[in-house]
């Protein structure tokens, strides 16, 4: 597509071949969750880097939500890592690990979790117990500040 520039390394290897402060906007969907915490700091840090000032991060992050509290402690270090890579919120995301889940509360029907359990089986005792969520994490590149 014209104007649309795609970028073929990972997240967070800080690839010369990709430009700082060159994109508007560094967006996924279903990405970040994969991403092992030891890279999370630095995968943040790398969506600034490539951010133009005032640029866009909008990610889709899907979490499973279970019927007891204290499964999202991941969420504090996504919260964590885009604070320390300098990234502003727009809003920060409003769930936390105090979340739980009631079938009043369900999102996806069975017969989608049963697609996903035929694609991925090895999550179908979690998904018995859990629903999939995804959670909106929206921040920016600070604009310069000239004196």
């Amino acid at each position: 597509m014209p104007g649309v520039r795609s970028m073929y390394s990972y997240m967070g290897d800080f690839d010369e071949s990709v430009p700082s402060n060159y994109f508007d906007v560094v967006f996924s969907i279903s990405v970040v969750e994969h991403v092992l915490n030891e890279k999370v700091e630095p995968f943040f840090a790398d969506c600034c880097r490539i951010l133009k000032p005032g640029g866009m991060m909008a990610h889709a992050i899907d979490v499973y939500i279970f019927n007891v509290p204290g499964n999202l402690e991941r969420l504090d270090l996504y919260r964590s890592a885009v604070e320390t890579a300098g990234l502003e919120w727009v809003k920060q995301p409003k769930i936390d690990r105090r979340a739980i889940f009631k079938t009043c509360f369900a999102s996806n029907s069975d017969a989608t979790m049963g697609a996903w359990n035929k694609i991925v089986p090895t999550l179908r005792s979690v998904r018995e117990e859990a629903q999939s969520v995804s959670v909106k994490l929206l921040a920016f590149k600070k604009k310069m500040k000239w004196r």
